[in-house]
């Protein structure tokens, strides 16, 4: 995949990663049919990458694993927890709108599977 320049004053617009590649959060087959019924969230790559810069930057253990490259990747439900936690501390601290549009869509997902302890999430990257 070849990244595409983009100018510095649309870089923190979402629409700008419309035509992106993306990576396909969705939750696994363990997981209750209510589960199963929530819609995928998609993330556009170079915002993974993003995400995944920041994760290092912080020393956030559970982003780490979702590098863009990695493939498909299984979150068990302990690490979907941990994922949330992180997730909403990057957007506490981080003022971007392409990332906080992804981690609000994340954070939705994640919210919506609190209670089903078989729920997994799968990351197709």
């Amino acid at each position: 995949m070849k990244q595409r320049t983009r100018p510095l004053s649309k870089k923190l617009m979402p629409e700008t990663y419309a035509h992106d590649d993306v990576v396909t959060f969705r939750v696994g087959k363990a997981a209750s049919p209510e589960s199963q019924a929530l819609s995928p969230v998609t993330v556009p790559v170079p915002l993974m990458y993003r995400l995944y810069h920041l994760a290092r930057a912080y020393d956030l253990r559970s982003i780490i694993p979702l590098h863009p490259t990695s493939g498909t990747v299984l979150i068990p439900y302990v690490g979907v927890q941990t994922l949330g936690l992180e997730l909403e501390l990057l957007s506490s601290i981080i003022d971007d709108p392409a990332i906080d549009q992804c981690v609000t869509q994340l954070l939705e997902l994640i919210s919506n599977t609190r209670n089903d302890t078989k729920f997994c999430l799968l990351a197709d990257l």
